[in-house]
């Protein structure tokens, strides 16, 4: 991964990221945003963001000095109309990978635009969705030179045979079920970093 890509990744942080550089948790985090300590943003999915910018002057507050950043090995996009889904998910992949960046999208749509824009290094992607399947904005992905490298991990909670059929012959490398299950989300994540 080039510098050039590991710097443009650092301009915003999730709660997870803001808890680690403090060594708090992240409800820590999203208390200080509420009480408008910390300013922050949210993300048309309705996902806490918090620029640079705004930690360093929180640190700057609390007499803190912050420890360098440590670069993002990761970037992940989790593609789910379920916010609470998704920010688990990040939970989850938290607990097994440090140091992700995450992209949140709502919809096929979204998904295809983030993805053009940051090259996430994994996507995963819900096969129910409004406006456009998971299945459709997976085959975009593959159909761009640019993108089709990005291993898409399909998710769902309920799909028939046929769609799930049709999510792996769009190109993902391989569905989980949710709730989801560890034994299977850590070798899938695995398998896509080596595939990556």
């Amino acid at each position: 991964m080039s510098d050039s890509k590991v710097k443009s990744k650092q301009e915003w942080f999730t709660p997870a990221d803001v808890a680690a550089q403090f060594h708090v948790s992240p409800i820590t985090v999203r208390n200080w945003a509420n009480s408008g300590k910390l300013k922050s943003t949210v993300t048309p999915g309705g996902h806490r963001r918090f620029s640079a910018e705004s930690v360093d002057e929180f640190a700057l507050t609390r007499n803190t000095k912050l420890e360098g950043k440590t670069p993002e090995k990761l970037t992940i996009l989790i593609v789910d109309d379920d916010a609470e889904v998704a920010e688990l998910l990040a939970e989850l992949i938290n607990l097994h990978i440090e140091n992700v960046s995450y992209l949140f999208a709502g919809d096929g749509f979204e998904a295809g635009f983030l993805t053009n824009i940051h090259k996430p290094d994994i996507i995963f992607m819900d096969i129910h969705m409004p406006g456009m399947s998971g299945s459709t904005a997976c085959k975009l992905i593959k159909q761009n030179s640019a993108t089709k490298h990005i291993p898409v991990i399909g998710i769902t909670g309920y799909a028939s045979s046929a769609e799930t059929d049709n999510m792996m012959s769009a190109g993902t490398l391989c569905i989980l079920k949710k709730p989801f299950d560890l034994k299977q989300l850590y070798p899938a994540i695995d398998n896509a970093t080596r595939s990556n």
